[in-house]
């Protein structure tokens, strides 16, 4: 299935000076009429589904990381430090609170949401790694030296069909991967990587 590119049809409709509804569907329609379009390809549900899963799981993982920084943050500000014991740090942000009662009721919600986050996280991070045990794409990916599993399932999930690739440097280029070139006169040099990409 093809699409127009987006970032094409946001520059068209940056020219508009009225915006409406009508104006919308001709400055889309008339280019979409004459072939000024790129067409990209739009990923099949799988992929989709696979994506919704890694970014599940990174909401999660942040929402842990959130809760922790709140509770330090709330902590250190009536001057008081997580300490190094115990070794669970759950025992520690009790031992933090010792003799600080009015704090407790604001502080203990913060960590059972860091809880529940953890065991959220736990369970979407083994629902990953079920996924990719079963595709070859993905355990092929994770011989290549430093590449686990979170990093084979986003590879896999953002190329979804690599035929569509001519050359492998398109995936690059299609991931936001290349770097910018600038030129003008005698001067050619490249810059960071673009970020144009999925």
């Amino acid at each position: 299935m093809l699409d127009t590119d987006a970032r094409q049809a946001h520059a068209v409709l940056g020219q508009m000076h009225t915006k409406s509804d009508a104006n919308d569907a001709a400055m889309l329609a008339d280019p979409a009429r004459t072939g000024f379009y790129r067409k990209v390809e739009v990923k099949s549900r799988h992929a989709q589904e696979r994506r919704a899963l890694l970014a599940a799981r990174d909401a999660a993982i942040g929402a842990r990381r959130n809760a922790e920084n709140t509770i330090r943050a709330l902590l250190a500000s009536f001057g008081l430090r997580v300490p190094a014991q115990p070794r669970t740090y759950e025992g520690r942000i009790h031992a933090a609170l010792e003799g600080h009662d009015a704090l407790a009721p604001i502080i203990l919600p913060l960590l059972a949401v860091r809880t529940e986050a953890l065991r959220q996280a736990a369970a979407l991070t083994k629902e990953q790694v079920r996924q990719v045990k079963v595709s070859d794409a993905c355990m092929r990916l994770m011989t290549v030296p430093g590449a686990g599993t979170v990093t084979a399932a986003t590879f896999v999930a953002t190329i979804a069909a690599p035929g569509r690739f001519a050359k492998s440097r398109s995936a690059g280029a299609y991931a936001g991967l290349t770097s910018r070139r600038h030129r003008s006169g005698a001067i050619d040099y490249g810059g960071r990587i673009s970020k144009h990409g999925d």
